[in-house]
């Protein structure tokens, strides 16, 4: 972003977005509710330690508009050979957010050929619509997975995930089919200068990539990647 107009505006001329006079965003909107401040420091055969500030634009509380900042932190575990683990935390500054999420992930290579991750995802003083509460609710997501080499530059992938009601539909409600098992599988092929795969994903619920017509329905796709270097 540079300083290019008469008027002492500041503009982005790849985006067509200018900020200052007559642009609507001041630099204090920017700076104070559209910013982001990341940190991370490595300690040597430890780990890395990981923070991060974001400033959000004001929410409307009732009648009153209020500031509000994400505040997240996170460790990434290297010591133990083979073994890596990350776990982190995400909180808004802003009670009426209710954005308290902690996440961890593990990932762990049996042998060269067979390495298997773990996924855990949580939401804290979350809202339940049924309830008619905005917080006070717990909702948690698990998974699992695993990455196989068959040999000759052939490989597998499986991966099962479970999002409770709260978690992905903010309810508690088990008839309003909130929730969500997500399973994939795939294989790739690699060659001497490209990758070829092909994969299954699938979703309950509608909690697919693309709205569906009904709300319960299974939603899939067969994702196709290739790459090629010269």
């Amino acid at each position: 972003m540079k300083l290019n107009n008469a008027d002492g505006t500041w503009s982005d001329g790849a985006n067509k977005v200018s900020y200052g006079k007559g642009s609507g965003r001041t630099l204090e909107d920017i700076y104070a509710h559209g910013a982001a401040y990341v940190g991370a420091y490595a300690i040597e055969g430890v780990g890395t330690v990981k923070a991060a500030v974001k400033t959000l634009p004001k929410e409307t509380v009732g009648t009153d508009e209020k500031s509000q900042t994400e505040i997240a932190a996170a460790f990434d575990l290297t010591a133990v050979e083979n073994l890596f683990v990350s776990i982190g935390a995400r909180i808004n500054t802003l009670k009426e957010a209710n954005t308290r999420d902690i996440n961890a992930y593990a990932r762990y290579g049996v042998n060269e050929d067979l390495t298997i991750h773990a996924i855990v995802g949580t939401k804290l003083n979350a809202e339940d619509r049924k309830e008619n509460k905005s917080d006070g609710a717990f909702g948690f997501l698990a998974g699992a997975g695993i990455d196989y080499n068959l040999g000759d530059g052939i490989g597998i992938f499986g991966d099962l995930r479970y999002g409770s009601n709260i978690y992905c539909g903010g309810t508690s409600d088990s008839d309003a089919k909130a929730d969500c098992f997500t399973i994939g599988a795939g294989v790739t092929k690699g060659f001497s200068n490209g990758i070829l795969g092909i994969a299954f994903e699938g979703a309950t619920n509608g909690k697919g990539r693309y709205s569906l017509k009904d709300a319960d329905a299974f939603a899939w796709e067969i994702p196709v990647k290739f790459e090629y270097w010269f």
